[in-house]
């Protein structure tokens, strides 16, 4: 899944990413009243694209990854706690692939 996409996928089977809800936080009353409509509605490909052009107006899926980010240096800084081994050595590495597979 890419962060800077919405997907049919997305709000079509009621799967609402962390960028639509930023969006819904952030968006104008007038583009928040757009986003319910498209949400309470079927989900087509047009509303999706409307969606998306939203998600990059308002640069949420840009906040979303950088929060990702944050949420990686935290687990990051706490696996520190731990001795260097080959477990410590192997949640880092799942930690940084989970991160870099978004991006």
């Amino acid at each position: 899944l890419d962060f800077r996409q919405v997907s049919e996928l997305d709000n079509g089977e009621g799967k609402i990413t962390l960028p639509v809800i930023m969006l819904a936080d952030c968006a104008s009353p007038s583009d928040r009243l757009r986003l319910k409509e498209i949400l309470d509605a079927d989900v087509d490909h047009d509303s999706t694209r409307e969606v998306a052009r939203l998600v990059d107006k308002y640069g949420t899926a840009e906040a979303t990854v950088e929060r990702a980010h944050g949420y990686t240096a935290l687990a990051m800084d706490a696996l520190k706690t731990f001795p260097a081994n080959a477990e410590r050595d192997v949640l880092e590495n799942l930690a940084n692939k989970l991160l870099y597979r978004f991006n």
